[in-house]
């Protein structure tokens, strides 16, 4: 099969536009795209080869995390060369993430195949701190000692990385218990399952480890970079609903902040 992304940018001016040919890097095709007056409008990546696999009920899977995390750190790679050359920012190279690639057929076998079988859209879903009630004035006073929690979830939601959001709501939990490593899980564990029974010593850590692997570029299990962002992105999702989930709790239920 042949996968195609493509990343629609902010239009910037290209020098020497006679040469914007179709290079490959990494083993993917890079095509630029350019408008009637040079300036660069859109990059497609083209990955070929792509074997056909299938889900459990038989449909075509286009949605593969090692294929994702090559695109998305070459996109990385090309917009952030444009902003160190230009000054100029081609775009958030997440987008090109958000939705499934266009998928064509390779050899007449792969044709006769498509021709039978459904092919799996997956698109994937930007989070954020979901808030639908009207403003409530009447405790804003009584809040007021939590309000080194308020600042750090209004930083997280004013940032749109995803990487960077989860770091920033992490921070919340600091803010709530004092300790470290597994003293902290305990501490974090125990007071959270009052109110809901998902947050085991388990989970806690696993929020922890997440954010300290993103943190670290030492993390001895692997460090997460935003470059990898097609791979790990879908644990760091699930595991934000969790971590999200839990600071709603502590800014209603949790009794200090430091």
């Amino acid at each position: 099969m042949i996968f195609v992304y493509k990343f629609t940018t902010n239009r910037i001016p290209v020098a020497s536009p006679s040469i914007m040919e179709t290079n490959s890097l990494d083993g993917v095709e890079i095509k630029f795209d350019l408008d009637n007056e040079s300036n660069l409008k859109e990059i497609a990546f083209k990955v070929r080869g792509v074997e056909i696999s299938y889900t459990d009920d038989k449909a075509i899977i286009t949605d593969i995390p090692l294929i994702k995390e090559k695109v998305f750190k070459i996109c990385c790679y090309l917009v952030n060369m444009a902003l160190i050359q230009t000054s100029s920012d081609l775009g958030d190279p997440r987008k090109i993430l958000l939705a499934s690639p266009e998928v064509c057929s390779e050899t007449e076998e792969e044709r006769e195949i498509f021709q039978k079988i459904p092919r799996r859209i997956v698109q994937s879903v930007q989070l954020s701190w979901n808030i639908t009630k009207k403003w409530d004035l009447t405790r804003y006073a009584e809040k007021y000692e939590k309000s080194a929690v308020y600042s750090t979830i209004a930083d997280a939601l004013r940032v749109n990385d995803e990487f960077l959001r989860f770091q920033q709501l992490y921070k919340v939990i600091e803010h709530c218990f004092s300790g470290s490593g597994k003293n902290l899980d305990k501490k974090v564990s125990k007071f959270l399952l009052q109110y809901d029974p998902c947050f085991t010593e388990d989970v806690i850590q696993g929020l922890r480890d997440l954010r300290r692997r993103m943190v670290h570029p030492d993390a001895r299990d692997g460090h997460i970079s935003a470059e990898k962002y097609g791979l790990y992105i879908g644990e760091i999702r699930e595991k934000f609903k969790v971590l999200n989930k839990a600071c709603y709790i502590l800014l209603e239920h949790a009794p200090s902040v430091r």
